[in-house]
This record gives C-alpha cells, structure tokens and sequence, in this order.
C-alpha cells in the first residue's frame, strides 16, 4: 500500500477543495476592497505552499507508479523465456510462470491493460508507452 507522505497529514497542505478556493476568493475581495494587501499576501503564500505540497506529492506518486509499470513490463521477459524453454527442470519452468503470472495479477487489479501478444503493458494507439 502507498503510505501517505508526512504533507499528506497535515491541515496545511492537503488538497484545497472548491469550497476552499470560493473562500479564499471571497476574502481576497473583501481583503482588496478593504486595502489589506498583508492577508492577500498571506492567502497567495498559503496557496502556493499548498501547490508545492501537492505538486511534491504528484511527483512521489509518479515514480511509485514507474516502479509499478517497470515490474508489470518485466511479464514480456518471462513470457518470452517460457515461449523459449526446451529444458527438463520444472522447477525453473514452474517459477518463471509464477513471475508471469504475479505481474499479470498486478496489472489486472491495477486496471492496467497487458499486451496478450508480448506480454508487457498495452501501448495506447498512436501514442508513447504507458510506463517504462
């Protein structure tokens, strides 16, 4: 399971909800109507330290999801070893089909479409890979 980041927990920087942003809005103009330029200031600041927290975490959460894809992508070797195994020992066969079959599973619980062709994750048509 992905934990949480420590940004994650605190009122600080959690993801601003509409409601959120209708309320910074609303005091922003009652703020500007008023001359206070120190809480608009203040408010600005808050949203863009928000905006690196979220953004901070965006980013943690695309590298957990490049590791995922490059261990679903690793089904294509295994599959390709098994096309290719002529040996006698079962337990080499027997192993690899359960690498195979646990990237399968991933992907499946995942959502993520697996090429049945190569074994690895369906590239989009026309479009870049959808992981590494």
């Amino acid at each position: 399971m992905i934990s949480p980041s420590p940004a994650d927990r605190t009122a600080e920087t959690r993801a601003l909800t509409d409601e959120d942003l209708k309320r910074i809005r609303e005091n922003n103009a009652y703020h500007a109507a008023k001359g206070h330029t120190d809480l608009m200031k203040a408010n600005v600041e808050y949203l863009l330290a928000n905006l690196a927290a979220v953004n901070s975490r965006v980013e943690e959460l695309q590298a957990q999801l490049d590791k995922v894809h490059a261990f679903v992508n690793e089904r294509a070797q295994f599959i390709q070893v098994l096309r290719n195994y002529v040996g006698e020992d079962n337990g080499d066969y027997i192993r690899w089909t359960g690498h195979a079959e646990a990237r399968r599973v991933l992907a499946e619980t995942l959502g993520i479409e697996l090429d049945k062709d190569a074994g690895g994750i369906r590239k989009p048509a026309g479009g870049p890979s959808n992981g590494s």
